[in-house]
């Protein structure tokens, strides 16, 4: 018996536009856990934004949490809220550097008093803001209302644990799908030891949270939209450094074992989609900050906006250092790239976010992670 096309290969064509629009009315709606530590990251309106759309769709009874989101959401949550102090820091620390630059009278550049006097003034209303900032995000380690709000919102729709005995049969399955690159989470293979129980959980983790939400969508009859700001190709289908669209693979055994539709989609585009198909009323800056968030998530598309970052990682893979070797100081990197040392701070601690390196206080930074080919950035 003959099959069409579209049929046969479910990931490679594009659904009808009244098809989304029906799968956008009654789909259930699971969230990466990036999605949630993202949250962290947004301005107070922009989060609110998001959380609105999560409320809205907790009130139709269309959002669900699979319990490994769940899991990795409060195991990440103080990271996610130390490299946020971490920011502001660092930012009050290159204000005081650039401050210092306009404080000696006998050097250059030389101000007048006047100017002098308003810059003071308003180094200080940015210091103190910044401290106000700092001051909100450290209170969260212990008194936290973005995880009171998600609490509230996932109560009683997280789905359950895997035993361990289910666990060992996905590890055991899951090897197979790695050495064959088939997706999700084959890119996450060297994060631990894999004769190790918790360090598979690591390595597995993108796999566990995709059966289980097959699991749920199976049991349910009901398709899904999953929104994920993990940016690989084990999600994405990437060619040429654009990005077409979901794995076709996750597609196809989306519709085989669950038997119904899968769309995907990265925060930023959800939150447009939001607007459009769930009549959300979304902040005009929303949308453009949750992309700019996107962008420093992904080392490729930061590497895309910002040409400082292109020199540096050529400049260390120049100099030839390898994993475990220290590399120049903040200060020596200005000034062997003549780029501004608040410049070079800033892609080192980008850097330092996405595992390549380790900035230890007095101590000189270190590579921990071969650094990315900058011909063939998405093999990272």
């Amino acid at each position: 018996m003959s099959q069409s096309m579209d049929a046969l290969f479910p990931g490679y064509f594009r659904l009808p536009d009244e098809q989304v629009e029906k799968i956008w009315t009654e789909a259930i709606f699971v969230f990466d856990t990036n999605t949630l530590l993202n949250l962290y990251r947004y301005s107070e309106t922009t989060r609110n934004d998001v959380i609105k759309i999560l409320v809205k769709l907790k009130s139709e009874n269309r959002v669900w949490l699979p319990h490994q989101v769940a899991f990795e959401y409060l195991k990440g949550r103080a990271g996610a809220i130390h490299s946020q102090v971490k920011a502001y820091t660092d930012t009050m620390s290159a204000l005081r550097e650039l401050e210092g630059k306009f404080d000696n009278k006998n050097q250059h550049p030389f101000l007048k008093e006047e100017t002098k006097h308003s810059l003071e003034k308003l180094f200080s209303e940015i210091t103190d803001e910044l401290a106000e900032g700092e001051k909100i995000h450290k209170s969260r380690f212990h008194d936290d209302p973005i995880k009171n709000e998600l609490t509230e919102i996932f109560k009683d729709i997280v789905g359950s644990p895997f035993s361990e005995e289910q666990l060992i049969k996905l590890f055991k399955d899951g090897e197979g799908r790695y050495k064959n690159s088939v997706p999700p989470g084959y890119k996450d293979i060297n994060k631990g030891s894999s004769n190790d129980f918790t360090e598979k959980m690591r390595i597995y983790g993108d796999l566990i949270l995709w059966q289980q939400t097959l699991d749920m969508a199976k049991d349910k009859k009901r398709d899904v939209i999953f929104i994920t700001d993990d940016q690989k190709e084990d999600w994405w289908l990437i060619e040429h450094n654009q990005t077409f669209g979901a794995r076709p693979e996750l597609i196809a055994e989306f519709n085989l074992k669950a038997g119904g539709y899968l769309l995907m989609y990265r925060p930023g585009h959800f939150v447009i989609e939001a607007q459009n198909k769930l009549g959300s009323n979304i902040n005009p800056a929303t949308v453009s900050e949750i992309k700019q968030v996107e962008i420093d998530n992904d080392l490729l598309l930061a590497m895309e906006k910002y040409p400082a970052l292109v020199t540096i990682i050529k400049y260390l893979i120049d100099l030839q250092v390898d994993v475990g070797d220290s590399i120049p100081s903040e200060r020596d990197l200005a000034k062997a790239l003549n780029i501004n040392r608040s410049l070079v701070r800033e892609h080192l601690t980008r850097l330092e976010s996405h595992g390549y390196i380790v900035k230890q206080q007095g101590k000189s930074t270190r590579i921990t992670r071969t650094l990315p080919d900058i011909d063939n950035l998405n093999d990272e």
